[in-house]
């Protein structure tokens, strides 16, 4: 099915129908769509054949929305993965369309009516907003990238790989549209340190929370920046009434009380690469620093046809050019 929808068209469906902490990034370079006027809209990527849907479906969770737009694109294009789905949506493709779902790593969430900085937890928080005011950086919010891209080149040079900027499940930096996306900065003097960039998260036509999707940060504080960066945010969106923040993935960290139709060979595998394959990608690191904040942790499945579906994931980690 070509691509059915303006830009205009796809955000009326994202704004009132973009829940889930990814809508958002749908819109990045690359992405292709299956299109159901009326209903909504699936983002993927494609490679050998097989369409990478990026998370949950842009469409309305009542009535049997979701399931129509599925049935209308598996019927189209029958070898489809979903990537970072919630149970819900999960147990409806098990159910309905006969998927496995397999738990792909946490998303931590949090609620910002009740936010605040207490806790043992939370002590890192306190201290590296203390330290920020000590070491006088200036967190601020701008809406220009100026600075950001100096930081990234430095950050880039400090990564493992060095040479790849992951994308699909982070959208890149630059995209073609950013409207509602807000940009944190901390400064050392007139020097950048780090930067968090949120995007939003729509529910109903209205903002009701954010994503740090792009988060860098330079220096012998860097950690310390991203964290006080973080908290100054926090705290300006709970002032503002917006009710959550997601954290995104801590990819193949788990879970335990909550398998749906797994493929236990591929969970096993995934609790590998937690254990075993951080010269990769520091997922425990991630896990680590999200676990500060202390929100709700929300499994997130891939949702697969296949019962071992080793070819997929080795294809999305070639989308997202994590290998």
């Amino acid at each position: 099915m070509p691509q059915l929808f303006s830009l205009e068209e796809r955000l009326q469906y994202l704004k009132q129908h973009g829940s889930h902490s990814l809508a958002y990034s749908t819109l990045q370079p690359r992405m292709r769509y299956f299109d159901l006027p009326g209903i909504g809209y699936l983002g993927y990527m494609q490679y050998c054949g097989t369409r990478y849907v990026l998370s949950d479906p842009i469409a309305s969770k009542k009535g049997n929305e979701r399931e129509e737009l599925v049935r209308a694109a598996l019927k189209e294009h029958p070898a489809t993965c979903f990537v970072q789905t919630y149970e819900p949506f999960g147990r409806m493709l098990q159910d309905k369309f006969g998927f496995y779902n397999t738990q792909m790593g946490i998303e931590t969430w949090i609620n910002l009516s009740d936010w605040n900085l207490k806790g043992e937890k939370r002590q890192i928080l306190r201290t590296a907003r203390n330290q920020a005011v000590k070491n006088g950086i200036n967190i601020t919010e701008s809406p220009s990238k100026k600075g950001g891209k100096d930081i990234s080149e430095q950050w880039f040079k400090s990564r493992k790989v060095k040479s790849r900027e992951v994308v699909f499940l982070i959208r890149p930096m630059d995209m073609d549209y950013e409207q509602g996306v807000r940009r944190f900065y901390g400064f050392d003097e007139k020097n950048p340190k780090g930067f968090v960039y949120f995007d939003p998260i729509y529910d109903s036509g209205n903002v009701q929370g954010y994503l740090p999707n792009i988060a860098r940060s330079i220096g012998d504080v860097k950690q310390g920046v991203y964290y006080a960066i973080m908290v100054e945010a926090i705290e300006r969106f709970r002032k503002e009434g917006v009710k959550k923040v997601s954290m995104g993935l801590s990819p193949f960290s788990f879970r335990q009380d909550t398998p749906i139709n797994p493929s236990v060979l591929m969970e096993r595998a995934f609790r590998f690469m937690f254990e075993k394959c951080n010269f990769m990608y520091n997922y425990k690191g991630l896990e680590f620093s999200k676990s500060r904040f202390e929100g709700e942790r929300v499994p997130v499945y891939l949702s697969h046809r296949t019962k071992f579906p080793a070819i997929e994931v080795a294809s999305i980690f070639k989308i997202a050019r994590v290998i």
